[in-house]
């Protein structure tokens, strides 16, 4: 079926990559002549920037390995009869909320702090993990004594156990934690109007991880291709408010389209 000046538009817009230096400039004509295809380019360039799609530098390079072993931070002697944590976190009350930090574990090697905390009172558990190489929107992944399965945080590194409650005395005889951070990203954008699905890959190594996607009638799937000794063994896929585990086979992703409901999906990679 031919496409629409509209689709093309679109195309035009988020994937510009996609045409042709004559279709550009046909398009480009369009634009030109046309105050209302004017408009819907308009109103796509304001989707672009509603959902992100704006390149940006990675801001750091990610470590050789997603998994972070943390240890608890050792303990100083400050004066006589008198402790104090390194990692200035002293397990205490902190604040006027009334939250206690339970534990400090750290890796000095990977810069990298993880506090388990609790309100006052309360029985409910709650991790941050705090690492330069944790971003703001960054999911992160986290294996703790006494849970089977892996937990997946929130948005920035933040765990929340849920209903489930650990007494002070547990939480005190865990010996480490193991933190996974991710090693790379992707997102997928999904314009509501059309269905149309893009893959931006602006914060990805591509030296390192390429990634391309399919489509089929029920399923999108997401093509991984590492390069050298670079591998991905795991994805979190995020709607920006909750991550998923999905398993990878022969490399590739297989994400059901009914999951795909937000205006942008991010693929975070870990090995």
């Amino acid at each position: 079926m031919k496409k629409s000046k509209k689709e093309h538009i679109e195309t035009y817009i988020f994937a510009p990559d996609l045409l042709s230096k004559e279709k550009k400039l046909e398009i480009e004509q369009w634009l030109k002549e046309s105050e209302e295809l004017r408009a819907v380019a308009a109103w796509y360039s304001s989707f672009k920037k509603e959902i992100r799609f704006i390149k940006k530098s990675k801001s750091k390079k990610r470590p050789a390995s997603s998994k972070i072993e943390v240890l608890p931070a050792p303990v100083v002697k400050k004066r006589k009869h008198s402790f104090t944590l390194a990692a200035k976190t002293p397990e205490a009350k902190t604040g006027k909320a009334g939250i206690q930090t339970l534990r400090t574990f750290i890796s000095e090697e990977n810069k990298a702090i993880v506090r388990v905390i609790r309100e006052n009172g309360g029985n409910r558990v709650q991790i941050h993990a705090i690492s330069e190489n944790i971003e703001s929107d960054d999911i992160a992944m986290m294996r703790i004594p006494g849970v089977a399965e892996l937990l997946i945080s929130k948005p920035g590194g933040v765990f929340s156990l849920g209903d489930e409650q650990f007494s002070e005395e547990t939480v005190r005889n865990w010996d480490s934690c193991t933190l996974f951070i991710p090693m790379d990203r992707a997102d997928l954008l999904l314009n509501p109007d059309t269905g149309r699905l893009f893959l931006d890959t602006h914060r990805s190594d591509k030296e390192l991880l390429s990634v391309s996607i399919s489509e089929e009638k029920f399923l999108v799937k997401v093509h991984l291709k590492c390069e050298e000794d670079f591998y991905i063994d795991k994805v979190i896929v995020s709607n920006g408010e909750k991550g998923y585990l999905f398993l990878i086979n022969d490399d590739v992703i297989d994400l059901p389209r009914t999951f795909i409901n937000n205006k942008i999906i991010t693929l975070f990679f870990f090995n």
